[in-house]
């Protein structure tokens, strides 16, 4: 007999709370069926603000009372009947999900389905249950995506990660020149300090210490600063083409979730790192102009 496959969206098999598929689904007396870890979830938040014996069902607030109530909250979910009617629709040999390889990192069989936009963090329902209750815009990935042109997202980070190639390069330019100059300008004021030590040994024993200090200490200031901008031009460098290589090697996939997904962390990273610009300004005459020969 051919198998029967029925579309997964037209059948009862979304959990009322995280609107996931559900698993282990247990019915309430009120006849509502809910994933046992939503269940258990809502329990036990009931719990933090009462101390009856019961709990109210999350879609119709009827009371409901579970068999053994003098066990802890955390084992009344398991109380209720499995709705094997359900379990029976989640069998493969009725239906079949389209494959989904966005799992979410923290929660391994829950699939990445929502936006986060007040913390940009793409998450699964329970991530949203647990870390996101409170946020205002949780939106699914699919609303999402019916709005947002996936080709148009990669060119627009493409011609970013450009760009930014670009200012790194001009940075650590700048940097080099500025390491090169600040070399020469100190060993130059050193080589006059010493001179004028040969003909004034006794003054300049004691201007020999005041000025090198002076000189040393504004020699690490702008090296200090020349180290951070080196650090950021490389790191941004390194951002920039590993998101190439990322986006490059991948190219367009057909999941479309999943290079929302992919796109969405590529420019996450890359807005992470560059929105710390503008940086201060790299010149030479930041550098030489602490570097001058005493009197």
């Amino acid at each position: 007999m051919a198998e029967a496959v029925i579309a997964a969206d037209r059948l009862p098999i979304k959990c009322p709370v995280c609107l996931d598929t559900f698993t282990k689904p247990r019915t309430l007396p009120c006849l509502h069926t809910f994933c046992t870890p939503c269940l258990s979830a809502h329990i036990i938040n009931v719990g933090l603000t009462s101390n009856f014996a019961s709990f109210v069902c999350p879609v119709c607030r009827t009371s409901v009372r579970p068999p053994r109530p003098y066990c802890t909250r955390d084992q009344w979910a398991e109380q209720f009947p499995v709705n094997h009617v359900i379990v029976t629709l989640l069998d493969e040999t009725f239906f079949k999900e389209p494959q989904n390889d966005s799992m979410c990192a923290i929660h391994a069989d829950c699939r990445i389905n929502l936006l986060c936009e007040d913390h940009d963090q793409v998450c699964c329902s329970m991530c949203v249950a647990t870390s996101h209750r409170k946020c205002e815009h949780v939106e699914e990935i699919a609303n999402v995506l019916s709005r947002t042109d996936l080709d148009q997202e990669q060119e627009m980070l493409m011609r970013y990660i450009g760009n930014q190639r670009h200012y790194v390069t001009d940075h650590e330019a700048k940097c080099a020149l500025i390491e090169s100059r600040l070399d020469i300008e100190s060993d130059r004021v050193k080589e006059v300090i010493a001179r004028e030590k040969e003909e004034l040994i006794a003054h300049l024993d004691a201007l020999e210490m005041a000025s090198c200090g002076v000189i040393d200490n504004a020699c690490r200031e702008v090296t200090d600063i020349v180290e951070i901008e080196k650090q950021f031009a490389t790191t941004g460098r390194e951002i920039c083409d590993k998101a190439a290589k990322t986006l490059e090697r991948d190219g367009k996939s057909t999941n479309s979730l999943a290079e929302f997904v992919k796109l969405h962390e590529v420019k996450k990273k890359l807005y992470g790192h560059f929105s710390q610009l503008p940086r201060q300004e790299i010149t030479e005459n930041r550098s030489l102009s602490l570097v001058s020969t005493p009197d």
